[in-house]
């Protein structure tokens, strides 16, 4: 069986990848705030689709969505409840996370900009 393997070549965009966590507010509160757990070199393609929504008054909002593959590190459990992708000074929630290959080689994860956080 041929072992699929990584083109560490095109691995060649910088990214960040997020974790939501609870800071102390100063008030005896807390509030979500996001921190940095790791960085990563990644491929990142357009993943395509539709990409559409319509936002509170009805307009039509697009908003693409990205491939971003990387290698698979199993400290890093990525959860995307939790989770955020940082990449190019925008934050990009994550749709989905696939583990490819039996030896578990890359993860690609699917994303969309989260336009909440970006503006």
């Amino acid at each position: 069986m041929k072992k699929q393997a990584i083109n560490s070549r095109a691995l060649d965009k910088r990214l960040k990848i997020l974790e939501k966590t609870r800071v102390l507010d100063g008030y005896g509160g807390s509030i979500m705030s996001y921190s940095e757990v790791a960085e990563r070199w990644a491929s990142v393609k357009d993943a395509g689709g539709n990409g559409q929504r319509s936002d509170e008054i009805g307009l039509t909002d697009f908003v693409d969505s990205y491939e971003m593959t990387f290698r698979y590190d199993p400290m890093l459990k990525i959860d995307p409840k939790k989770h955020l992708i940082e990449y190019n000074g925008r934050q990009f929630s994550i749709v989905s996370v696939k583990t490819q290959g039996f030896t578990q080689i890359k993860q690609i994860v699917i994303v969309k900009e989260n336009t909440l956080t970006n503006g």
